[in-house]
C-alpha cells in the first residue's frame, strides 16, 4: 500500500513537473530577453520567413530594353534583335504589352557562297539558280503574358530577390525586305527583380511568319528567339 501510494505521489509530481516545463517553453517565444540570448549563442543560425511580395506590380508601368539571337529562319542570313518593350502589370499574374525589334541580318558564308556561284554561272547559263531571299527587318507586337509561378533567391544572406516564372503570347506584324506580312509568338521568361524598379528577364519563344519572293511564292518560317531585357518599373 505504501508503495502504491509512493507511486502515485512520484507520477504526481512528475505530471506537475512537465506541465511547468511546458508552459516554460510556450512562452519562451514571447520572451524577447531569452530569444535575443539564444541567438547570441548562434548568431549564425537564422531563419528568414517572407510572406508576400517584395515588388508590388498592380497597376504599374514597366519599361524595358532588350537584345535578342534569333535561330532558324531563312538559313543565308545570321540574324540578331535589338528592340524595346511597354509593358502595363494589372497585377502580379497578368501584363500587357506592346513591342518592337529592329533586325540586323547579315549573310552567313553559306548565302555568300550561293550567291558567288550565281553571278559566276549565269552569264553563260541563265537558267542557273539564284537563291531567292528575303529578311526581317522591324517587328511590331503587342502580346499578354501570365505569370503563375513566383518564388525568391536569397543571395548570401545579403537579400533576398523575387523572380517571376512566366507565359508569352502576341501576334502583329513583320516588316521584311520584299514586304509586310503577319507574325504570332508565344514563349517562356524568367523575370527577376533587382529592385522596386530595375528588373531583368531572360526570355526565350517560338515567332512564326511567311516571307516572300520576288515571282509570288512564299515560305513558312519558324524562329527561336532568345532574349535578355533590362527593365524599368515606372
Amino acid at each position: 500500500m505504501k508503495r502504491l501510494l509512493l507511486l502515485t505521489m512520484m507520477l504526481a509530481s512528475t505530471l506537475a513537473l512537465a506541465k511547468d516545463l511546458d508552459n516554460d517553453m510556450d512562452a519562451l517565444g514571447g520572451n524577447k530577453d531569452l530569444m535575443d540570448r539564444a541567438n547570441a549563442i548562434d548568431p549564425n543560425n537564422t531563419t528568414r520567413v517572407i510572406q508576400k511580395r517584395e515588388v508590388d506590380l498592380d497597376d504599374r508601368f514597366e519599361l524595358g530594353v532588350n537584345y535578342g539571337i534569333v535561330a532558324g529562319g531563312d538559313p543565308y542570313y545570321d540574324t540578331s534583335n535589338l528592340g524595346a518593350r511597354v509593358e502595363f502589370h494589372l497585377d502580379p499574374h497578368w501584363s500587357f504589352g506592346a513591342r518592337y525589334y529592329h533586325s540586323a541580318s547579315n549573310l552567313n558564308s553559306q548565302g555568300q557562297n550561293q550567291i558567288d556561284l550565281a553571278n559566276q554561272f549565269r552569264p553563260t547559263n541563265p537558267t542557273y539558280p539564284r537563291p531567292e531571299l528575303d529578311y526581317a527587318k522591324d517587328t511590331y507586337l503587342g502580346t499578354v503574358a501570365f505569370s503563375p509561378f513566383y518564388g525568391k533567391i536569397n543571395f548570401a544572406d545579403l537579400a533576398i530577390k523575387q523572380f517571376d516564372i512566366y507565359f508569352l503570347a502576341g501576334a502583329g506584324q513583320v516588316v521584311l525586305d520584299q514586304g509586310a506580312q503577319p507574325t504570332y509568338t508565344g514563349g517562356i521568361g524568367f523575370a527577376f527583380w533587382l529592385s522596386n524598379h530595375f528588373s531583368t528577364r531572360l526570355e526565350g519563344r517560338y515567332q512564326g511568319y511567311q516571307d516572300q519572293f520576288s515571282d509570288g511564292t512564299s515560305r513558312q518560317m519558324n524562329l527561336t528567339v532568345f532574349t535578355l531585357d533590362f527593365g524599368y518599373l515606372l
